[in-house]
């Protein structure tokens, strides 16, 4: 994979500058505002709106290690905080796997207490079967297609940051294990660490994650640090549970 992996297209595409102070921010005022322009115009494509939903999700929650560890059921909770102020949950659960290999799963993120809920049907290689979610103007749960939306030229823009890191990959940047605590518990956790930096343009990021097989999806914390601005954004898992179920009927 390239050295300018995933995060930082996500980054960019959801925050569209190179600094995080703001980043969490930044998504909850997008979520924020797309439920208010959804209540006072009517007709908000909900494409659009999963989109900065789905985007904000994979950046948040801990994704990229891949997800063969999830069991039926199975879900993780994460914290995410920016400088240590602004806060967000973000839940991701494995609903079940189906016998030609695509999966339902829940995602969800609460905000200033408020949590938006969806659940999806994804392809083995991460491609959108089905996306159901409940409107929040009539109460009834709906359902959208993708490869229907495309036709019409709605389509999500989000498969393009949906990659995983292998294994061989991020282990040449494996600097240890460690010991690491959440609430979530205790975990000997292989230390990653990412480096960009370019001092004739000025900046430098440092991306670090602490990976676990005990958590599902292997991720167990994050940092994201602009060393150049002194700002970051920091993850930690902080429930894993099963007893996860379907809560729109979709399978």
């Amino acid at each position: 994979m390239k050295k300018n992996i995933f995060i930082t297209l996500i980054i960019m595409s959801i925050v569209g500058c190179a600094t995080f102070d703001k980043a969490v921010q930044s998504i909850t005022d997008s979520i924020s505002e797309l439920d208010v322009a959804s209540s006072e115009m009517g007709n908000l494509n909900p494409m659009i709106e999963f989109s900065v939903f789905y985007a904000s999700y994979f950046f948040l929650g801990g994704y990229g290690f891949g997800d063969d560890n999830f069991r039926n059921g199975e879900g993780v909770t994460w914290k995410v905080t920016n400088n240590g102020e602004d806060e967000i949950t973000v839940t991701r659960a494995l609903l079940k796997r189906m016998n030609n290999g695509a999966a339902w799963w829940s995602i969800s993120a609460t905000v200033d207490g408020k949590e938006k809920v969806y659940e999806i049907l994804l392809e083995d290689d991460y491609d959108i079967i089905k996306i159901r979610f409940t409107n929040m103007e009539t109460g009834l749960i709906e359902e959208i297609i993708p490869e229907q939306e495309e036709e019409t030229g709605e389509e999500a823009d989000t498969e393009d940051e949906i990659e995983t890191m292998s294994p061989e990959y991020y282990a040449q940047y494996s600097v240890g294990i460690e010991k690491i605590k959440t609430k979530a518990g205790s975990f000997k956790a292989d230390h990653i660490v990412f480096e960009d930096k370019d001092v004739e343009e000025g900046y430098h990021i440092k991306y670090e994650y602490w990976l676990s097989d005990r958590v599902p999806g292997l991720s167990v914390k994050y940092i994201f640090a602009n060393i150049t601005e002194n700002e970051t954004m920091s993850g930690e898992v902080i429930d894993i549970r099963g007893g996860y179920k379907t809560q729109l009927n979709s399978y």
